[in-house]
């Protein structure tokens, strides 16, 4: 930390995130490939919580499902709408996990959302 300051500098590394970060494991080259690892080794353990205004559980999403329902819009995407790798996807949904399915579904599909 900075004297003047009560937040830590972020743009310097300290010795501890160095530390942290060189044993890290590394799960691959893409958003895919590095959520397939994650997904493979947790499984069914609690990825994504969304919460209601009163902070209350409204949906949520473990490592699996969202493989699962990714892989199921990856598969609309190139089959039943026929959309080339590569090709693009808007994405306009409400607030919610839904969005986080569509996005995953499209890097599935090498589609650009």
């Amino acid at each position: 930390m900075r004297e003047s300051d009560q937040s830590p500098d972020v743009s310097e590394p300290t010795q501890q995130s160095a530390e942290y970060w060189a044993d890290a494991p590394l799960y691959g080259s893409s958003l895919v490939a590095a959520f397939e690892a994650r997904a493979a080794e947790l499984g069914n353990e609690r990825l994504y919580t969304w919460l209601r205004a009163n902070l209350s559980e409204e949906a949520t999403l473990s490592y699996a499902e969202l493989r699962s329902r990714a892989l199921s819009v990856c598969v609309a995407l190139r089959r039943t709408w026929g959309v080339p790798q590569q090709g693009r996807a808007m994405l306009i949904y409400p607030p919610g996990l839904e969005l986080l399915v569509a996005f995953f579904g499209c890097n599935y599909a090498a589609v650009i959302a």
